[in-house]
């Protein structure tokens, strides 16, 4: 009976033994949860700072680069004002041109108003298609002048509208900036509160392991239990083999005993005590069990919202990203063609300045050369009126003493081989005075034909710099006509943002599996208008298609 009631006995106790170890690896589970838990938070809590972090590095970029931004604005004003003052400045030269341009035809018409005096009328008519020509010379470089002021008008105005969307795009940046520190406002905010719920959840955990102690109490009785197990386990490892078939043998004997069913008895009555234990327990910790899900629920929830969060802010992290880039890419071309523009009218400017210069040096020069010229002939004509006074009073003093030598003398010829003197030989009506006047006439004419072949090389450089200049409004036509296409090609490409991607997908898919050239053609219309092709590249689709793929 004894030997019966010992074996009960040591399973009694090895199925306690199972049942505080089980009860042991729950204990165990619901810490390793709890750490878990804790973890979870910490990790969180991590995360959070260094998506702050993040946000404040953003914040901090964003706002460097609007402070570039503003510096280039005010780099581009210093830039129109300086082009400005430039154009001041050539404008004022233009003045300066203008009046010296005046004083010169001032002068020129003093000289003309005493070689009017001088009664030379194949002069007045060769002066006055001189005179005609510098007004026409005049009159093309001041349409010349007023078509680089339109020019230059017309470059600040783009210069202006240019401003007007750098101002506008920075002012969407700032729009974004204020939408972003907002979201990180809210996103501060829900961080707080989170840490507070953590600091609840927290304080609630503590509370809880304050107000069960009698879980710990149960704890160090299954220790206790388990060092008496223990030192069972080594009294029987150190009992014989023999004491272990005797007591199997006393077992075998007393299996039909009465005694059994007692011990069966007992044995319910025990089971039945330990699932009530069980049970209470399990109500004991019910409500901490509710509020732990309660935790665990509220946990979740937060976790949602958290990657909600986190999906939207890379979304605008994203999006701010490619804007900033098509951004920065627009702001580029635009400074390579200002600064483009502003080398074409540097150069245009320096380049009539230059020509301008020339102008007005070889008409200074013609005029110097004309007034040595016409001092030169009065002078000449001078000492010519004295030699002739001076031969009538000596033929008229031989005239008088010697009246036979009239048919002897005759006036000195000029020997000069022209058409004109041999004119002069011939007619013996004419006097000498006369016949100086025609040889200074035919010099005139000379050196008239000189100043008109170089007035003929002068507006053949006119031509030619005419032609240079239509020569640069092309290849300006030709960059318009590119910044244009480029501007289109941005549309299309803020176009293509605003597409549905996935109508483009199946509009794919049926063009890839679709046999039918006529299905075919369709599709590629199809996408063609979806993703704004420019009209080069529906013209080559179009005669491929024709041509065949």
């Amino acid at each position: 009976m004894e030997a019966s009631f010992q074996a009960d006995k040591k399973l009694t106790l090895a199925e306690h033994t199972n049942r505080l170890s089980e009860v042991e690896l729950e204990t165990q589970k619901a810490y390793n949860q709890v750490n878990e838990l804790k973890l979870k938070l910490r990790t969180e809590q991590q995360e959070r700072e260094k998506e702050q972090e993040v946000y404040s590095s953003m914040l901090k970029e964003l706002q460097s680069l609007l402070n570039v931004e503003k510096l280039e604005k005010e780099q581009l004003r210093m830039q129109l004002s300086e082009v400005n003052t430039t154009l001041k400045k050539s404008q004022k030269q233009v003045c300066d041109y203008e009046e010296k341009i005046q004083k010169l035809t001032v002068d020129f018409k003093n000289i003309q108003s005493i070689e009017d005096n001088m009664g030379d009328s194949t002069l007045k008519n060769t002066l006055n298609d001189l005179a005609k020509q510098l007004e026409l010379i005049k009159k093309e470089k001041a349409e010349d002048l007023s078509v680089e002021k339109q020019r230059a008008n017309k470059a600040e105005d783009m210069l202006k509208l240019r401003q007007q969307l750098d101002e506008k795009r920075i002012a969407e940046l700032e729009l974004r900036i204020s939408e972003l520190s907002e979201v990180v406002g809210n996103y501060d905010q829900i961080h707080q509160q989170d840490q507070q719920i953590i600091c609840q959840l927290r304080e609630r955990l503590e509370t809880l392991n304050d107000k069960n102690p009698s879980y710990h109490s149960d704890e160090k009785k299954i220790i206790e239990l388990e060092e008496q197990i223990v030192r069972l386990k080594s009294l029987l490892k150190s009992s014989s083999v023999k004491s272990q078939t005797e007591i199997l043998d006393i077992e075998d004997n007393f299996k039909e005993d009465t005694k059994l069913l007692l011990c069966q008895t007992e044995y319910k009555q025990l089971k039945d005590e330990f699932e009530l234990y069980k049970k209470k327990q399990s109500l004991s910790s019910h409500p901490s069990k509710d509020k732990n899900d309660e935790l665990l629920q509220k946990i979740v929830e937060y976790k949602k919202k958290i990657d909600y969060l986190e999906s939207n802010n890379e979304q605008l992290v994203l999006k701010n990203n490619l804007e900033e880039k098509e951004h920065l890419r627009i702001v580029s071309t635009l400074q390579i063609q200002f600064t483009k523009l502003e080398e074409d009218c540097l150069q245009k400017i320096e380049q009539l300045k230059v020509e301008h210069l020339k102008n007005i040096e070889l008409i200074e020069n013609e005029l110097k050369k004309q007034r040595i010229r016409t001092l030169d002939l009065l002078a000449e004509k001078d000492i010519e009126i004295d030699r002739l006074r001076e031969k009538q009073y000596e033929n008229e003093y031989l005239l008088q003493q010697t009246p036979k030598s009239q048919e002897v003398f005759k006036f000195p010829e000029f020997k000069e081989k022209s058409v004109i003197d041999e004119m002069l030989q011939n007619s013996p009506t004419m006097s000498p005075t006369k016949r100086a006047t025609m040889v200074h006439y035919t010099e005139l004419l000379e050196q008239q034909r000189i100043d008109l072949s170089s007035y003929r090389a002068q507006l053949e450089d006119v031509k030619n710099a005419l032609k240079d200049s239509e020569r640069r409004e092309d290849q300006l036509v030709q960059q318009m006509h590119l910044l244009k296409e480029e501007i289109r090609s941005l549309e299309r490409s803020r176009s293509r943002e605003s597409a549905n991607l996935e109508y483009l997908k199946n509009i794919c898919l049926q063009y890839m599996l679709s046999d039918c050239p006529s299905k075919r053609k369709q599709m590629a219309r199809a996408i063609a208008t979806i993703l704004y092709f420019s009209p080069s590249e529906i013209a080559t689709i179009d005669t491929q298609l024709k041509n065949g793929w």
